[in-house]
């Protein structure tokens, strides 16, 4: 059980209509009621079904048609804010349509599912589920920096990973989590996104997450190439072992500017820099050289790992690799979050020391108080009120996600985790 000070509080789930019958095409219903649209106290559960990609989507795409819309008019709005109009935007889809469908035409066939059942145009949800990369293209014709978002970390000895999501503070009443089914050899998952996106901070029933932090690097594609980050976010989720995701990553075509920490239950984990094509290590797990003959990379120069992994990794919002730090630029306050974790290890493994083992429940609360500080404010690690992507915006902490990937559940709170409000989401049954 958890600890009560943790206000730890179950979420119920959504559990939407079976989805249509396996090889039968979709017919139009009615969509499902939204009660929860502008609740405030929590993310919805929702539960996707269906035994192929498209019947997957359609279960997602029909249960949030209502949240599927404001999110398409937020993006719409925004896109228009930052100098897209809808033309361009619809070519940015289409070109989407295409290279997802030639690099992962199960992903492809997921998110037409998910436009048949949200009602909407497939130009739209491929858009969409792109709109960090046409967001990055947008800003950079503009010769504008993209805001700050977002702080990352993993307890490796405890196996919690988790992250703040920050961005626009129009969209918080939007997220939620998805339950996406066991299908073949791709585990289920469990995942933070927003309505119509396939997945963003999650893991799977494998014990594999990922957290994800925007980064500046190189030009942006100026044409849809390759796989969308959110693209890559769900296939690092769809494999059921560390490696293979990573070595999954390395393979897909793609052009972006991020960081994926990918962990596991093992506590084994991989931070990865993407800088355009190119994708390199800034960080693993003391043994990652070590995991088959010739099958990974040597440690980092520079990156001195004692035997044991550190209490806590983490990333915000710059360039760790050599390789690709001295050209690049950093986002707002980033050095001074990631300094500031550094300090609240220190003094966590300082307060710790003489109380001998810590345990994992000590660990998520560090975890916790982390992802909730508001040392330095507003230049802290939970913040809000910073310039946002256009003057209509700011950006906030929408919400904090932390994940056992041992007991394979997920603590969320919306806005503020100083209040420490958790709900706790298990992705099994049996991970109560």
């Amino acid at each position: 059980p958890s600890p009560p000070d943790l206000g730890f509080r179950r979420v119920p789930t959504i559990m939407g209509p079976p989805a249509p019958p396996h090889g039968a095409p979709p017919s139009p219903t009615e969509a499902v009621p939204s009660p929860w649209l502008g609740s405030w106290e929590k993310l919805p559960v929702i539960v996707c079904r269906g035994e192929t990609p498209a019947e997957v989507g359609w279960s997602h795409g029909e249960q949030l048609r209502d949240r599927i819309g404001a999110t398409l008019t937020f993006y719409f709005s925004l896109f228009e804010e930052v100098g897209l109009g809808s033309e361009e935007v619809r070519s940015w889809g289409e070109g989407f349509r295409a290279e997802i469908g030639a690099h992962a035409p199960a992903l492809a066939e997921e998110i037409a599912g998910i436009a048949a059942g949200a009602g909407r145009a497939d130009w739209e949800l491929f858009a969409l589920n792109a709109r960090s990369e046409l967001l990055a293209f947008a800003q950079h014709r503009a010769g504008k920096q993209p805001p700050p978002e977002c702080t990352a970390l993993f307890c490796a000895s405890s196996a919690c990973l988790g992250q703040n999501w920050d961005w626009d503070s129009r969209l918080d009443s939007l997220p939620v989590l998805l339950k996406l089914p066991r299908r073949g050899d791709t585990p289920r998952i469990l995942t933070m996104t927003e309505p119509g996106i396939l997945a963003k901070v999650g893991f799977n029933d494998q014990g594999v997450g990922v957290c994800l932090n925007f980064l500046a690097g190189p030009p942006p594609a100026a044409v849809p190439t390759g796989l969308p980050v959110h693209c890559l976010l769900r296939l690092a989720l769809s494999c059921g072992t560390l490696r293979g995701s990573e070595e999954l990553l390395k393979a897909s075509p793609r052009h972006c500017a991020c960081h994926i920490l990918l962990a596991d239950a093992l506590g084994q984990f991989r931070m990865l820099e993407f800088f355009g094509t190119s994708l390199e290590r800034a960080a693993a797990d003391p043994l990652a050289h070590n995991h088959g003959a010739g099958a990974e990379e040597a440690p980092i120069e520079g990156a001195e790992w004692q035997i044991l992994p550190p209490t806590v990794v983490a990333h915000t919002n710059h360039y760790l690799h050599p390789g690709f730090a001295a050209s690049s630029k950093d986002l707002a306050h980033t050095r001074e979050r990631l300094q500031r974790v550094g300090e609240i290890v220190d003094e966590f493994e300082a307060a710790e020391e003489d109380r001998g083992a810590v345990g994992s429940e000590q660990q998520l609360g560090l975890a916790k108080r982390i992802l909730g500080d508001r040392h330095g404010y507003p230049r802290s690690i939970l913040f809000n009120k910073a310039d946002g992507m256009s003057a209509q915006g700011t950006i906030a902490t929408v919400c904090t996600v932390l994940m056992e990937l041992r007991s394979l559940r997920m603590h969320v709170t919306r806005g503020s985790a100083m209040a420490q409000q958790f709900f706790q989401v298990p992705l099994l049954e049996s991970s109560l």
